[in-house]
């Protein structure tokens, strides 16, 4: 009896500290359905004031943009050259933006996006080659393609053990809700992401949950604005979580919550009217697999 305890003792720490691959893009040949709700906060100070993205701020202006959509996802398996097609088609789709609580225009036409997939090109190692629209959506690619091109940035897939860690590299653009500024300010981030193994729970059906950590930066890149050309600065960080269904490959629970600051300086064309500011914001975002 002490024997055979001993063995399944043995047998679950080992199965624990076993590196185990968790892949992070659906099996090919399957459909996920997921559920995704992001708000975007940034707030505006007063000259020489702090900048609070909370909703009781004293600051001059409060912007925020919220998007609460459906959509399937499916993929392709890959062919000779280790490529594949992921097919993305928004059921529901709405997004409210507004200026200290007072609606403001929304820049996305949601009849170009309902119901016209959009196929990402996806390369053996997990990386966004191409996106591509349909002739009904073929005038809002421009303005989607910062959303759109880190929808499946990142690994493939992780190899690790509970309790470890890796970092890889991120690049995306992320779009900034700016009265004004051309394409939203779409901002190009460099920085890194890094994966933790919490656990791993389930027999049957294996589930990881891993921990996720980002700091990503911006320096010096120009924006156009009807004031002139501004560079801008920003530095970025944040946390979340992030639960996989090892075996089909779905990420079944993504939370994440970003800090951003930002730092706009005038260029010359701009004067003195327009003094340097400073921002900060917040990015929420839960994706759940349905």
């Amino acid at each position: 009896m002490l024997a055979t305890t001993c063995l399944v003792s043995t047998t679950a720490v080992l199965a624990q500290s076993e590196r185990i691959a968790i892949p992070l893009r659906p099996r090919p040949d399957q459909m996920v359905r997921y559920h995704t709700v992001q708000e975007v906060r940034f707030a505006l100070p007063f000259p020489g004031a702090a900048a609070d993205p909370s909703p009781a701020s004293a600051a001059a202006g409060t912007i925020v943009a919220s998007t609460d959509s459906v959509h399937t996802l499916a993929v392709s398996a890959p062919d000779a050259q280790g490529h594949a097609e992921a097919r993305f088609t928004y059921e529901q789709f709405t997004m409210q933006m507004s200026l200290n609580g007072q609606p403001m225009p929304v820049p996305l036409p949601t009849d170009s996006i309902l119901h016209q997939p959009f196929t990402f090109i996806v390369d053996r190692d997990g990386r966004t080659i191409d996106i591509k629209g349909t002739d009904g959506n073929a005038t809002v690619m421009a303005a989607i393609r910062p959303l759109f091109g880190g929808a499946l940035s990142g690994p493939a897939s992780l190899t690790l053990a509970p309790g470890e860690s890796t970092t890889v590299p991120l690049s995306a653009e992320v779009p900034l809700p700016l009265p004004g500024v051309v394409n939203n300010g779409a901002l190009a981030i460099t920085g890194e992401m890094k994966y933790t193994l919490a656990s791993v729970e389930g027999a049957a059906a294996r589930v990881a949950h891993l921990t996720t950590t980002l700091t990503g930066r911006v320096v010096g890149q120009d924006i156009q604005t009807p004031a002139g050309t501004m560079s801008m600065a920003m530095t970025m960080i944040g946390d979340g979580t992030l639960d996989v269904n090892v075996d089909r490959g779905i990420v079944t629970l993504q939370k994440q919550r970003q800090m951003i600051d930002i730092q706009i300086q005038p260029g010359a064309a701009a004067g003195a009217a327009v003094p340097p500011m400073k921002m900060s914001g917040t990015i929420t975002l839960t994706v759940s697999a349905e």
